[in-house]
């Protein structure tokens, strides 16, 4: 797998060893008896948990009876990963639903891809939208169209697909999860940080179809969302649930903004300059003008022009690179 500037990024189940500077005879063997006899296996959870509010606080107080300040709201989905490699013998964690693998990345990619990456794009266009939680904003059309688009033809290629998954239904899966008002999931905490969580998701995938000669315009759509959300052109308002992301870059890109006279010259500074998707995504010009006419567009026309946008402009890749690798 290939960090963002194209070299190849450490196996995500590869152990590390940790190098501990003149540790003497007795951390000399300490160490190697952890060679011999202790085993970390990797592993990876996936279960979406909305961010406490007081309404929850009031629910545990009416029916447990006693305060809890930080109740954990949850869905009923839960999926643990775990690498099939202990030393000593293997807990019988599959009697609670635990999945032991040999391919704990797989899973990986599907849950930072698949299920984040699309994530983010719904969050987005919702909040641009007026939605405040993601079932109402995955119940917009628009958008659940756009979200299945950059699912199946953007994120799914670059994805090796473990054996056990069945995609079709891990997608239909995941817009049910989406679609769950109960928990109340708002589009400002799925989009806050995106500084951070982007660059995981979206340059792998972007590039892979770049390379192949095809331009991502969901990938391009999701990046031109994030900035219209967090960093807007003068005289663009995103709406209150944009406003209520939290960012750790939101003061940089803000100034970015606030010195650009469109959407392609914001871009080509976020993208281009600033290096925000990594340093070789920076260089590919049509991503960057691509995300930038499309800010264009949101901030001109809204955001349902800018999927439309996308949607008529799509070039797919040749459909034996779609294929599930």
């Amino acid at each position: 797998m290939r960090q963002p500037g194209g070299q190849r990024a450490p196996h995500p189940t590869a152990r590390p060893r940790i190098c501990l500077i003149a540790p003497g005879r007795r951390g000399a063997e300490a160490l190697q008896w952890i060679d011999a006899n202790v085993t970390f296996p990797s592993s990876m959870v996936d279960r979406i948990v909305p961010a406490t509010t007081d309404r929850y606080r009031s629910l545990v107080a009416e029916q447990l009876g006693y305060a809890d300040q930080i109740p954990v709201p949850a869905e009923p989905f839960t999926m643990w990963i775990l690498e099939d490699d202990f030393i000593a013998g293997r807990p019988a964690w599959e009697a609670g639903g635990a999945i032991f693998t040999d391919d704990v990345a797989g899973y990986e990619q599907l849950k930072v891809r698949l299920l984040n990456g699309t994530h983010s794009l719904i969050a987005y266009l919702g909040a641009l939208s007026g939605a405040a939680t993601i079932p109402d904003a995955a119940g917009i059309d628009y958008i659940e169209a756009a979200a299945r688009r950059v699912l199946r033809d953007e994120y799914l290629p670059s994805v090796t697909v473990p054996g056990a998954v069945d995609v079709d239904a891990y997608e239909e899966q995941l817009f049910l999860r989406w679609r769950n008002s109960a928990l109340g999931h708002r589009t400002s905490q799925v989009g806050s940080d995106g500084s951070v969580k982007l660059r995981q998701r979206i340059p792998i995938p972007a590039l892979e179809m770049l390379d192949a000669g095809a331009m991502p315009h969901y990938l391009a759509l999701t990046v031109a969302a994030y900035l219209s959300c967090i960093a807007p052109l003068r005289g663009f308002d995103p709406g209150n649930h944009a406003n209520a992301m939290q960012d750790p870059a939101r003061g940089t890109l803000q100034d970015l903004a606030a010195g650009s006279s469109s959407g392609r010259d914001l871009a080509a500074k976020v993208l281009g300059e600033h290096h925000l998707l990594g340093d070789e995504l920076a260089t590919r010009e049509s991503f960057v003008r691509r995300t930038g006419e499309l800010i264009d567009i949101i901030h001109r026309q809204g955001p349902l022009a800018a999927a439309n946008a996308a949607a008529e402009s799509t070039s797919l890749l040749p459909a034996q690179t779609r294929s599930i690798r």
